[in-house]
């Protein structure tokens, strides 16, 4: 149970995290759509049907965007604070630079994390992920209910004997310029007209539809379902069901749904008056009597579209009708551009960012070489953090898909060729034709592999640092770190947990990225060389995907600490600032 649940917690996480995001984002969307329906009464109803469309996409947009747009309109940071960040994601501390511009010691949490590495917050995003499962399948099966009811009034109908009926419905077909024609149906348990079925659209009529309506309001009637066929509007409800699925439990789900029936309504209204089949006056007229119809079988759905509603959704839908201008083509295109480019604007995710060092220099200060150099300094790092957090992703892709972690050196098929965890890396870092050439079978410098290397050999390179094949990225490896050759590790067996765990280190070797080597490491030997490429220190990749950089000047007590996957060390500070004092 344990090891399911450490399947779970990093999917949990995820999830939450998601879903608190597109909550409070939707919110604000959800909160601008419903003011302006409310205060811009004389906005189409087609184009406010299209605002609350808009808002169900960002709703999804922003559950399933994870990296947003990035704007550089922000003053450029440090060098030390921007390659400490922890790139779209990580779960890592900070590392921050003192007032005189030299690294501070990171915040490093060396809790012990014993054999279930649960916390509190992890086992409340589990049960919150679980209640959310439960919500979405009550939803599911809601909606299923639903196209059951919608599928069992055409069961229960018969089709339209009348020719007056067909014949009118035809006539307002050409009216608004329908190629298909939906199939016409009687029931004695439809109280109202309503338009049923997407691949096979049927609008069925109540019983005594001929014989209480006359000519005029049998033709709104036809004319308001065939609007709901016309704008796709059951298609359309698809979109709704999806987003009222996933946030069943956003306070503002009602909002949505209130707002999303009433104006797709109303823009049906809209439709059918200015195709001329009736007046204002003749539709609110029938409005009101289907109102006072008794509903008690056939309930609004995302499967059916018809007049419903209560008296103050008649009213507004009636108050709406006397303000509907026609509006020319021109009209039309212009706010619908309008309405297109604020939509990109809300939908699409985007965050403030700060400048690149090149973009935000004054003119005066780029002619000074100790300046330049730290802005190509910057990009350098901020270049390898990213390549580092990509490395670091791979190998929690890895242990997700295999349930180990990659040893240090793998062994070809043969059972005695050894090759270096890079290459297995490939697939999970967008290489898999390179991976699928590579032949395991033979040794890593045979003629294919090394064509191999050539062909992604800035792949493991540090940027701007090293000759081009050079691996600038490298596994801590021996018996007391999670990569000891070829043995394999476990995340369960990672007590000292994955955040204080490291995974990948910078280090300065001439060797090509396909050589099955690595960096040894050995609890009663002198640390070996990290880094080398950037003056104050070195990045270091955490086993949860995390980056860091650490300054050369860390305790080694504490360097030792982050190199073990189970020592069980537990960190001590004095204040915030200090560094941390291990003790046992």
């Amino acid at each position: 149970m344990s090891d399911l649940l450490l399947q779970i917690e990093p999917w949990a996480d995820w999830w939450t995290s998601s879903l608190l995001r597109a909550t409070w984002q939707g919110a604000i969307v959800l909160a601008i759509v419903w003011a302006i329906s409310r205060y811009c009464t004389l906005l189409s109803p087609r184009l406010l049907c299209w605002m609350w469309r808009f808002a169900c996409v960002k709703l999804l947009v922003a559950l399933a965007w994870v990296v947003p747009v990035s704007i550089p309109i922000l003053p450029a940071q440090s060098p030390y604070l921007v390659s400490a960040q922890v790139v779209e994601g990580g779960a890592s501390g900070k590392f921050l630079a003192d007032a005189g511009g030299r690294p501070k010691q990171p915040e490093v949490n060396f809790a012990a994390q014993h054999s279930s590495q649960m916390s509190v917050a992890s086992s409340v995003k589990i049960a919150i992920s679980a209640l959310w499962v439960a919500g979405a399948l009550c939803m599911v099966a809601i909606a299923i209910r639903q196209c059951v009811v919608a599928r069992r009034l055409v069961r229960l109908s018969v089709p339209v004997q009348k020719r007056s009926l067909t014949s009118l419905c035809r006539q307002q077909g050409r009216r608004l310029d329908m190629r298909s024609r939906p199939e016409l149906r009687i029931s004695r348990v439809a109280p109202c007209p309503a338009l049923v079925g997407i691949l096979r659209p049927t609008i069925v009529f109540p019983h005594d539809v001929l014989n209480t309506f006359n000519t005029t309001e049998l033709g709104l009637m036809a004319g308001h379902e065939l609007a709901h066929l016309k704008r796709r509007d059951l298609a359309w409800n698809w979109l709704l069901l999806t987003v009222r699925s996933l946030f069943f439990f956003h306070p503002l789900m009602w909002v949505l749904a209130r707002g999303w029936s009433a104006s797709q309504e109303s823009a049906c209204d809209e439709m059918v008056l200015d195709r001329g089949i009736g007046q204002p006056s003749e539709y609110g007229r029938l409005l009101l009597t289907l109102a006072t119809r008794p509903n008690p079988w056939l309930r609004p759905s995302f499967a059916a579209a018809g007049v419903f509603g209560t008296y103050g959704n008649m009213e507004s839908r009636i108050l709406a009708m006397s303000r509907i201008r026609p509006l020319s083509r021109n009209r039309l295109a212009l706010a619908a551009s309008f309405l297109l480019v604020g939509a990109i604007v809300v939908v699409v995710p985007w965050r403030l960012v700060a400048q690149d060092a090149d973009q935000a220099a004054q003119p005066q200060a780029a002619t000074k070489a100790d300046d330049v150099a730290k802005a190509e300094q910057m990009d350098r790092m901020i270049a390898s953090v990213k390549k580092m957090k990509d490395i670091a992703l791979a190998l929690l892709i890895f242990e997700n898909k295999n349930k180990h972690f990659p040893p240090a050196v793998m062994i070809g098929p043969d059972g005695k060729t050894p090759h270096s965890w890079r290459v297995e890396m490939l697939p999970y870092l967008g290489r898999q034709h390179e991976f699928d050439t590579y032949k395991m079978d033979e040794p890593w410098d045979s003629e294919n592999n090394l064509v191999v290397a050539k062909a992604v050999a800035d792949l493991f390179t540090v940027p701007g640092n090293q000759a081009t094949g050079e691996c600038g990225y490298f596994l801590l490896t021996g018996p007391s770190t999670p990569f000891d050759g070829e043995k394999t590790t476990k995340i369960r067996a990672i007590t000292d947990g994955t955040t204080n765990t490291v995974g990948v280190v910078e280090g300065k070797r001439q060797i090509p990225w396909t050589k099955p080597e690595e960096i040894q490491y050995d609890n009663n030997k002198p640390l070996p060389d990290l880094g080398g490429f950037f003056d104050d220190g070195f990045h270091v990749g955490f086993l949860d995907g995390s980056v860091v950089f650490l300054p050369k000047e860390i305790d080694e007590k504490t360097l030792r600490a982050m190199i073990t996957f189970a020592g069980r060390e537990r960190a001590k500070r004095s204040s915030a600032s200090s560094w941390p004092e291990l003790v046992k």
